[in-house]
């Protein structure tokens, strides 16, 4: 069931825009009181330039598992967590507003969600997401804050031959199929890149949020304007 949910909103595309975002400078600034709270992401491979900070984890405090690996946390301690075991929202979610904007219209289907910073040389190497046998548990909204866009940093997607990078509108939520090959590089030698990433569970309730986020982001931005159709109207 989770497979035919999950194709149901890849049918619209691979990559969407939806009609939620943020101020991305209003963003930027309300994190700073959380400075502290930031740690390393995916500590299994500290050779890796990159952060987190969390905005979902299991008992709403930082400083859980939930920015590791959830395969080295079973290796490790044997301990078998899924993306949906990451469901109480933190500080981060109370305390900023802009937060709130972003998260709200997925709140009933949250699961492990974060900022990830990238600092210089930053990167994540070339993957896909998500269990290659089981049917999905989550699907991804991304949110692209700061540095984002060639040539300071790219985000490719695609897969072999057909990899490309991608122009994302900062601050906008957007689905991505994050089961296709993917890979991220901050070649920047002075900006952090800065993304929220939020896993949703699949159910039904959420696949017809996400269609009609798409659809809704559609209507406000492809379709002609009440100016524009009088104008077709008329004779030349």
């Amino acid at each position: 069931m989770s497979w035919h949910l999950y194709n149901i909103m890849c049918n619209y595309g691979d990559l969407l825009p939806t009609k939620f975002s943020c101020n991305t400078g209003k963003l930027r600034e309300q994190l700073k009181k959380f400075d502290n709270e930031w740690r390393k992401f995916n500590p299994g491979k500290p050779h890796i330039l990159r952060d987190g900070l969390s905005v979902t984890s299991i008992d709403g405090n930082f400083g859980g598992n939930d920015l590791d690996s959830l395969k080295d946390v079973m290796e490790r301690t044997g301990e078998v967590h899924y993306e949906a075991s990451y469901t109480t929202l933190t500080p981060v979610y109370y305390e900023c507003d802009e937060v709130k904007k972003l998260v709200d219209p997925w709140k009933d289907w949250i699961a492990r969600s974060h900022f990830i910073r990238l600092p210089p040389g930053g990167f994540f190497p070339t993957h896909c997401d998500g269990d290659r046998i089981n049917d999905p548990e989550v699907f991804r909204i991304i949110v692209p804050i700061q540095n984002v866009n060639p040539p300071t940093f790219h985000f490719m997607f695609g897969g072999g031959a057909t990899m490309l990078p991608i122009y994302w509108n900062q601050g906008t939520a957007y689905f991505m199929n994050t089961h296709k090959p993917h890979c991220l590089f901050n070649n920047s030698v002075s900006s952090d890149s800065l993304w929220l990433i939020m896993n949703i569970k699949v159910c039904e309730e959420a696949v017809q949020a996400q269609k009609f986020a798409v659809y809704t982001y559609c209507l406000l931005y492809t379709s002609p304007s009440p100016r524009d159709v009088e104008e077709s109207r008329m004779p030349s």
